[in-house]
């Protein structure tokens, strides 16, 4: 649940605030406002089973609190993020054992 930030004028890692749910293996970008979306990832805790995750965080601009978007159509772990002139793409992700990642 935790998560660092790099401040380069105090060359250290800071930490950020607490992730709402455990999460590894998760993409995650830059937008131009400031904010950092953290897209899917992993957590072997879910209640459900499924591990792979189809939840996306923001990050405020400001560093203060994460707040939840809309999930992604499909769960994603270990996937590349990219900002778009329009969009912000997830593409890739890990192929897991039969039974897995459904």
């Amino acid at each position: 649940k935790t998560a660092l930030q790099w401040v380069p004028g105090r060359s250290e890692w800071a930490p950020l605030p607490e992730l709402p749910a455990e999460r590894d293996a998760a993409a995650s970008v830059s937008l131009p406002d400031g904010r950092t979306l953290l897209i899917g990832g992993w957590d072997d805790g879910q209640a459900d089973g499924e591990e792979c995750l189809t939840s996306v965080l923001v990050l405020a601009a400001d560093g203060s609190e994460w707040s939840e978007l809309p999930p992604m159509a499909g769960r994603r772990a270990s996937a590349a993020a990219a900002l778009l002139p329009a969009a912000v793409i997830a593409h890739g992700h890990i192929t897991y054992p039969t039974g897995r990642n459904k």
